[in-house]
């Protein structure tokens, strides 16, 4: 038998370099793909292992079903189902309007993706009920937080409920303004009868009514 001649031989190596190089290279580009899809997964926040069997199934059902096991009032739901109403249907911007009804019937494994907090969608549903009052604000702020933890997330630390405001001093009726008037009038305390009319023309206030947001001494308010 004869040997392969010398072009022969050559052509025949580098063919062989050139398969062997794409066999490499098709390998390596597997890797990097996998192990980019791996990383893009990885800032993914799983779903909860206690919630793997119910993945499929509607959120909302699931959810509703924990409240009553938790035995919360009917109130309770109605209002913690007011938050996830106005959460769940809180559409991102380039995205399609979504209704309550098809949000109720997504996916547990969906809704995990859809409510992630760093996605933003968060962000868009407080600056929508930012106009509420601060009671009704913290109470949709405590559903959500609940309904978060239940499906795998936490809320967000920068999340900062609003101070409650405090109600203005009752004001004085007549007839507690003239008796006011009256006692100082009748007090054995020479001072007394000045003190309190400056006191009530004034605005001033009591020193024993510092302790209190809701007692003024004003004409407009309250007794001391």
């Amino acid at each position: 038998m004869h040997g392969r001649s010398r072009p022969e031989a050559r052509e025949l190596t580098e063919h062989r370099e050139v398969v062997t190089s794409s066999w490499a290279g098709s390998g390596l580009a597997e890797r990097e793909r996998a192990r980019f899809a791996r990383f893009a997964a990885d800032d993914e926040v799983p779903i909860p292992s206690r919630l793997q069997s119910l993945s499929e199934l509607p959120w909302f059902e699931c959810w509703l079903q924990r409240l009553r096991t938790e035995k919360k009032s009917e109130h309770t739901i109605r209002a913690y189902t007011v938050a996830a109403r106005t959460l769940s249907t809180t559409s991102l911007p380039g995205e399609p309007p979504l209704d309550w009804d098809q949000a109720k019937a997504i996916s547990v494994r969906e809704f995990h993706s859809r409510v992630d907090p760093n996605r933003g969608r968060m962000d868009a549903w407080l600056n929508g009920i930012g106009g509420l009052k601060p009671a009704t604000v913290n109470a949709r702020i405590a559903a959500a937080s609940h309904l978060l933890q239940w499906i795998g997330h936490t809320m967000p630390d920068w999340i900062q409920r609003p101070n409650r405001s405090r109600s203005l001093p009752r004001t004085l009726g007549r007839n507690e303004l003239g008796r006011v008037r009256t006692a100082a009038t009748q007090s054995e305390d020479p001072l007394a009868q000045p003190v309190v009319t400056i006191l009530l023309d004034t605005g001033l206030r009591s020193p024993s009514c510092a302790a209190s947001t809701s007692t003024t001494w004003t004409s407009r308010t309250c007794l001391p």
